[in-house]
């Protein structure tokens, strides 16, 4: 980030600057390739269902976005994430939330992703649109310097998310002020935090929940 910055930008990824989910993309990439534990595949079977019936948390789909790369070295896991990248995600990126990154850079504005992905996607796709600061689902380490199976904490999620995002802003630009860019509910606590809310591609509701906060909804394509 820059010396003091007045303002911050923070994007979310699913459906404001991927149209679709970035976890979901990377995790069908490794099946493809033969590159899921076992367990992992198992797990997915069991829990991904329940999720999308919301029979559990969202939270259980960052989890799997962290068993998925399970026994990895953080550098096969970030060619896999390239792979996955250039294969998979550039054609469904939004260009009009890169135009929108685009221009708050040029107006000296810093950025900060801040997804419930797994680091190594996450920081492909950071290295795409140069943002300053990534906030994502990050991986423990085993003893023999490969991915494990735990998290780190928080997770960015919900409060989690907000707690990550805010900390960061805290570290680097206390006094800017925060606009976030989101497609969903589930970020609605990072939202009420920002002094302008951006609701994208929302749906009816949240667009005037985000509204009723003193913000602004916008579509991207």
């Amino acid at each position: 980030m820059t010396d003091t910055p007045k303002q911050i930008a923070v994007f979310d990824i699913n459906g404001t600057l991927l149209h679709d989910n970035i976890g979901v993309l990377f995790i069908r990439h490794l099946f493809r390739r033969g590159k899921l534990p076992l367990l992992t595949m198992l797990l997915i079977s069991f829990i991904y269902p329940l999720v999308k019936l919301r029979l559990l948390s969202f939270r259980y789909a960052i989890l799997l976005g962290i068993w998925g790369v399970a026994g990895m070295t953080e550098q096969e896991a970030e060619q896999e994430a390239q792979l996955c990248f250039d294969a998979v995600m550039k054609p469904k990126l939004l260009q009009d939330g890169l135009k929108e990154i685009a221009h708050c850079q040029q107006r000296g504005i810093p950025i900060i992703l801040a997804t419930g992905s797994q680091i190594s996607i996450a920081k492909i796709f950071q290295k795409h649109v140069q943002a300053d600061e990534l906030i994502a689902a990050t991986t423990q380490l085993d003893s023999n310097g490969r991915f494990s199976m735990r998290a780190q904490k928080p997770l960015p999620f919900k409060t989690g998310k907000r707690d990550l995002v805010l900390a960061l802003k805290n570290k680097k630009a206390p006094q800017s002020k925060m606009t976030v860019y989101s497609d969903t509910i589930k970020d609605t606590a990072l939202l009420e935090a920002a002094d302008h809310p951006i609701a994208v591609n929302a749906t009816t509701e949240f667009s005037a929940w985000v509204k009723s906060q003193n913000g602004s909804v916008r579509h991207f394509k």
